[in-house]
């Protein structure tokens, strides 16, 4: 196996396979908490921006993890937390409702959890692929799985399941 291609496989499954399930699952916590999806994003500009960041942020934390410097994801953390404090201190707005800032900042938990966790398993690959196979394979799927659980459970809890 050539030396690069781990990497190539790493990097590919923490920000392009990670970034759909994160997103459906990041999209399904805002419709769990009220979110109406007629105005979806709308009292969030810039609404598919932290769908950028994500794919930024872990191929940045993968190479934070390949270069020892795993201290540089909470240092970006601490960026995110600055940027987001009026939402959560204030709630959102939409239409006669408001969305509780405890809500969001929940679903700012478990948005960077969930990226967190693909990062280092993208960096697993890199080091796993050349050692073995089965858990190369095996274990990205059990996160996939894993974060379609967590799926089901805010589709459980969506308050506008009658608009789907």
């Amino acid at each position: 196996m050539t030396t690069w291609l781990p990497y190539f496989i790493g990097f590919a499954f923490a920000t392009a396979v990670a970034h759909f399930p994160i997103a459906w699952l990041v999209d399904q916590l805002w419709f769990s908490i009220g979110e109406s999806r007629l105005t979806r994003g709308q009292h969030r500009p810039g609404w598919w921006m932290p769908k950028v960041v994500g794919l930024v942020e872990r191929a940045l934390y993968v190479g934070s993890l390949i270069a020892g410097a795993p201290q540089f994801i909470g240092f970006w953390l601490a960026l995110k937390v600055a940027g987001q404090w009026y939402a959560w201190k204030d709630g959102i707005k939409e239409g006669d409702r408001v969305l509780s800032g405890h809500s969001i900042f929940s679903i700012f938990l478990i948005g960077n959890g969930v990226s967190i966790g693909y990062a280092f398993i993208g960096f697993f690959l890199i080091s796993e692929i050349p050692k073995s196979m089965v858990a190369s394979v095996v274990v990205p799927f059990v996160v996939l799985a894993a974060t379609g659980c967590l799926w089901l459970i805010a589709k459980r809890y969506d308050k506008n399941s009658d608009a789907t």
